[in-house]
């Protein structure tokens, strides 16, 4: 069995420590019988899990080899602290910032509303909902909604105008169908069942404001895969899908 820096430092300031199945057994330091009475093993999350069948704690335990009972779990490395690796402005009609979404790495989607003080407050009360890139939706003819803001701003710089909404599959505001009133509308689902159920829902609602409205499914993605994904094939299709409509 190997073992980590963390347990084999544990094992090391035991004695008569033998491997048995997954773990192993030793004396227990906190009392004097001369069996090994303590079982040693490693956890969830690489913790250190002890078990003195006599019933010693692991207080006593860990006492009795001098270290401490956080000693048992692992130092959580930094880089596995959530970082900001992107933010979403997400606007009104006239360009005017109402909220940010901000993603983290790993992965995690949280959003905050400007404090009017140079800060942020992190909660959506009151906060007006919105599409994504909201200006430029008013502005073209032809729209394409998809999941998420980096398909958005994929699409944008093959000067395609995209958007989504701030919350994710499933989410959907009524309040935002009228931005589609007249235009030609192409929906791009997500390759799994959250993205084909989105469809399903913002489809009729679209399609009744819309000139045209079409969902595009796009050939060869992976399994929860989307717009991105690969890059190069989908954007093709997307332009092929384009010129069949206009």
């Amino acid at each position: 069995m190997q073992t980590t820096s963390l347990l084999q430092s544990i094992l090391d300031k035991l004695r008569n420590v033998k491997q048995v199945g997954k773990g192993f057994s030793a004396q227990c330091p906190a009392h004097k019988d001369n069996r090994n009475s303590l079982s040693v093993s490693m956890g969830d999350e690489g913790r250190i899990l002890l078990c003195c069948h006599a019933g010693c704690t692991n207080d006593a335990i860990c006492s009795a080899v001098d270290i401490e009972l956080k000693d048992l779990f692992p130092i959580q490395a930094k880089s596995l602290r959530k970082r900001i690796v992107a933010t979403y402005d997400y606007t009104d009609e006239s360009g005017k910032l109402l909220f940010q979404k901000v993603r983290y790495q790993p992965k995690d989607f949280r959003c905050r509303v400007p404090d009017g003080k140079g800060g942020w407050v992190w909660k959506m009360t009151g906060v007006q909902k919105v599409l994504y890139r909201l200006p430029s939706v008013i502005e073209s003819t032809i729209v394409f909604v998809v999941e998420g803001e980096k398909d958005c701003d994929l699409l944008a710089q093959h000067d395609l105008v995209a958007t989504c909404n701030y919350d994710g599959a499933g989410k959907w505001d009524v309040s935002y169908n009228s931005f589609f009133k007249d235009k030609v509308v192409f929906i791009l689902p997500d390759n799994d069942e959250i993205g084909q159920k989105h469809v399903l829902n913002i489809f009729p609602q679209i399609r009744a404001v819309a000139s045209d409205c079409r969902i595009v499914e796009l050939p060869g993605l992976p399994d929860k895969g989307d717009v991105s994904n690969p890059v190069r094939h989908s954007i093709c299709y997307v332009f092929d899908a384009l010129k069949k409509i206009l």
